[in-house]
């Protein structure tokens, strides 16, 4: 059922909708160019992108409003949810057409407008028009999940280059303009993967990010095919991809370039293997298996509770401990550490400074009862819809389920335990040490085939299960118009909005330039420049140095002759800066001049700072704006003649 009517999506579509009518046809063109010469008119009189492309759509669609009455009387939040994301989705479009593309207004506008039409026009045709609502060939379910999953997918892709990256993004990319073979806090492969897509994809957010939409990718692949293995349902397999296209853990994790991005498509990856060899006895799987587990180890060592997992299941499960006699696992284990070898070999040369932080450092740390935070941020990773829904899970672990299409006991005791496991272990952490949200990310993805039955599931074990089902499509629904409506903030703003006052990095582009302003205003004729300092654990000249790398245009080999050199932080004056001690020594600065950055006043008033100068300047405040809105204030001081007191290295 769900392949058919997939293959014959396109001519479902035109029979819902009345083409060959005179009405139809004059109200929809009148509409796209209406749209269209509005939109460039507005933009030319000054109106911001994101004014300008609403008040045109809507009034295209005002304009059109007779074609919409039916709808609006039988399903109005459907038609209301569907004018929202094309809304949202096209100031992406709009986005990239005048903001990154840099095309005439008049083009870019005839493009969006087109592009939005046919959105629209195929959204309700397929779901909103009288045929739709009286269709009962078992079509709307395999066409509403497709369309979800390309919706998500077009979401990403429309606004992966316009919003500036997240601190931690821009200190990745400073990874990369420092490749080794390991880091103090990370592996290296989330700088590889970087410099990778930066290389042939620009140093632009664009090329920056395309590495995490690829893992998505990777993961999507690896998560359909463990799908198709654990149900006989074509269905099963197009629910797992939605849940990966809408849950908020995936959706960002495939948007934001971070080592989660990469651990999760790794983790994907192993878990399809294992669940190969395990399930399926099917020795060759191992060696799969093997290569991302070491690929895993060298996106995050957090990879390591996977392999953990397979040695507590084998040891457990009868029918799998024969494979404590059998080669494969042990060549996996083999694979892995070789390819996992370049970290212990980088760890090994640096006095093991990745691992003790890991380690011993964070063990050191004070007590923190986090298990709250870290219990609660399951709804925030996976919606308060599915999070419920992991309750349902156990029926499927005691195979209750009489439907042939129903995942196995092997499957269902397996992938659990994928999940169960890691999560303890986060759990128990949490009891006593800080957590982090994210921690338990990549443990999802292990059971997204089981609760994509129970979403799809003819047989409903328990009340539970109803509910969740009737919850998901609206929950789905409602994350979409919120991740949009998110991402276009994050780009062009929402009108009569006010931005978050120094929110990561937005705005940068244009706090960047002031920066260069003040050090060309604060440099001697002929004299050294002013070096930049960001005055806070890494997050200040890691934003600082990709901006000011962008806007000198100096995408070089060599990170010495860029401004990422130039952009050094707190360590200079005893801080821990954690990658900067290794990049910027402090002795490489001595007698420089300085321009201290901090959001903080109080940093930059510390005795400490002053006495690392000959002399200080005032501290004087920075603004900045985005899309004509203020998004920031920060403070700086110069400094003159830098001393670096030894005694604050010891």
């Amino acid at each position: 059922m769900g392949h058919m009517s997939l293959r014959f999506l396109p001519q479902l579509l035109l029979s819902r909708l009345p083409l060959d009518k005179p009405a139809f046809q004059v109200a929809v063109l009148a509409g796209l160019l209406l749209d269209a010469v509005l939109l460039a008119l507005l933009y030319e009189k000054q109106f911001d992108l994101a004014s300008a492309h609403m008040l045109s759509y809507l009034s295209a669609l005002a304009a059109g409003s007779f074609l919409l009455f039916p709808a609006l009387r039988r399903k109005p939040f459907q038609l209301l949810a569907l004018i929202l994301l094309i809304l949202l989705l096209r100031g992406g479009i709009i986005g990239v057409f005048v903001l990154l593309l840099q095309w005439p207004i008049v083009v870019a506008a005839l493009l969006t407008a087109l592009t939005s039409a046919l959105l629209f026009w195929a959204g309700y045709g397929l779901f909103i028009s009288p045929a739709a609502a009286s269709d009962d060939s078992g079509n709307q379910t395999p066409a509403f999940v497709v369309s979800v999953v390309i919706y998500a997918l077009l979401l990403r892709l429309a606004y992966l280059g316009l919003p500036e990256l997240f601190f931690e993004e821009a200190y990745y990319w400073n990874y990369s303009r420092h490749l080794d073979t390991g880091y103090l806090d990370h592996p290296p492969l989330v700088a590889w993967l970087i410099a990778l897509f930066t290389w042939f994809a620009g140093s632009d957010e664009f090329g920056v990010r395309l590495g995490s939409l690829f893992c998505w990718g990777l993961a999507a692949v690896y998560t359909f095919l463990l799908a198709r293995d654990v149900s006989s349902s074509p269905l099963v397999s197009l629910w797992s991809l939605t849940l990966l296209a809408v849950l908020p853990v995936f959706f960002f994790t495939g948007f934001i370039m971070t080592p989660d991005a990469l651990l999760i498509a790794c983790w994907s990856a192993t878990v399809f293997y294992l669940h190969r060899a395990l399930v399926h006895d099917q020795g060759f799987a191992w060696l799969g298996a093997g290569v991302f587990i070491g690929l895993g180890m060298l996106a995050k060592y957090t990879m390591a509770l996977l392999p953990l997992t397979v040695i507590l299941y084998v040891l457990y499960d009868r029918d799998a401990r024969k494979w404590l006699f059998r080669y494969e696992p042990y060549l996996a284990a083999a694979i892995a550490m070789l390819l996992f070898s370049p970290v212990i070999a980088w760890n090994l040369e640096h006095d093991w400074a990745s691992f003790s932080y890991q380690s011993v450092e964070r063990a050191r740390g004070s007590f923190h009862f986090d298990l709250p935070k870290q219990l609660g941020s399951i709804l925030l990773l996976l919606t308060p819809t599915i999070a419920v829904a992991l309750f349902a899970l156990p029926a499927l672990a005691l195979n209750t389920q009489t439907s042939s299409a129903a995942p196995g006991r092997g499957s269902n005791r397996l992938l659990l335990a994928f999940m169960l496991v890691p999560l303890a272990i986060f759990l128990l952490l949490s009891v006593g040490r800080e957590s982090k949200y994210y921690w338990t990310a990549p443990v999802w993805i292990s059971v997204v085939p089981l609760l994509a039955y129970l979403l799809c599931s003819s047989q409903d074990t328990s009340r539970l299960q109803s509910a969740v089902k009737r919850a998901w499509p609206p929950t789905i629904l409602i994350f979409l118009v919120g991740y949009a409506a998110i991402l276009h903030y994050w780009s062009l703003g929402l009108p009569a909005v006010a931005y978050r006052q120094n929110f990561h990095l937005l705005g940068w582009h244009g706090f960047a330039g002031q920066i260069e302003q003040l050090v060309d205003e604060n440099t001697p004729p002929g004299g050294q420049r002013l070096l930049v300092v960001g005055m806070d654990r890494h997050k200040l000249a890691s934003g600082l140095g990709y901006y000011r790398s962008r806007l000198e245009n100096a995408d070089r080999d060599s990170a010495a002759s860029t401004p990422v050199a130039e952009t050094p932080s707190s360590h200079l004056f005893g801080s821990n800066s954690l990658m900067y001690r290794f990049w910027s020594p402090y002795t490489n600065y001595i007698g420089r001049d300085m321009i201290l950055i901090s959001d903080k006043s109080r940093i930059l008033e510390k005795d400490y700072v002053a006495r690392q100068f000959d002399r200080v300047g005032e501290i004087r405040t920075i603004t900045y704006d985005k899309n004509s809105r203020q998004a920031g204030t920060y403070y700086y001081r110069l400094g003159y003649g830098y001393r670096g007191n030894e005694k604050l290295f010891r």
